[in-house]
């Protein structure tokens, strides 16, 4: 397994050399990826090119596309999901959800959407240090996109949550750790 393993990784080309660590590969529905910085920036990814789309002012961890092509990020330094759009060739930037229950997000960092594109599912444990085993307080929560209510589906009960790995095979599913 080693030996597959090994020539796997010495077929593959290099794509692109960032400054700042890059976070949350995610394809659109028209196969182009897209990846977020620690620099605030979402780029697009091309075969012989880096294109900055969006500078968020913030801290991009995590991004999702809708059925629409609709742009979906979680952002912990603004503690919110956001949504990226255009209109008139104009960027603009929609915080569609900050609270739950009047209560500050501590800052999403993962999302998915489900493949018919209309509920959003994303994890909210903030920082490293702000939710532990000692004191878990991270939750997940699902919105649904059409009404924009939000529902807890784990709540204040998860230590700090990783990124997951989105696979679109297993797009309807969230993984995490939850303290007993």
């Amino acid at each position: 397994m080693a030996a597959i393993q090994k020539d796997f990784i010495s077929s593959m080309d290099k794509v692109a050399t960032f400054q700042a660590p890059i976070y949350s590969p995610v394809e659109d529905a028209a196969g182009n990826l897209y990846v977020t910085s620690s620099n605030g920036y979402i780029y697009q990814l091309g075969e012989t090119e880096i294109n900055p789309l969006y500078n968020m002012s913030g801290q991009p961890s995590g991004l999702a596309f809708d059925v629409e092509a609709g742009l979906y990020i979680a952002d912990p330094a603004h503690q919110a999901i956001l949504s990226q759009g255009l209109t008139e060739a104009k960027a603009e930037r929609f915080g569609i959800v900050k609270e739950f229950e009047g209560t500050p997000l501590l800052g999403p960092n993962s999302l998915i959407i489900n493949k018919d594109g209309n509920t959003l599912f994303f994890t909210d444990s903030g920082s490293f240090g702000q939710t532990s085993l000692a004191n878990p307080r991270g939750s997940v929560y699902m919105v649904n996109l059409e009404s924009n209510s939000i529902k807890p589906l784990i709540h204040l009960s998860l230590i700090h949550i990783s990124e997951p790995t989105r696979l679109l095979s297993i797009s309807y599913a969230v993984y995490c750790l939850k303290k007993k």
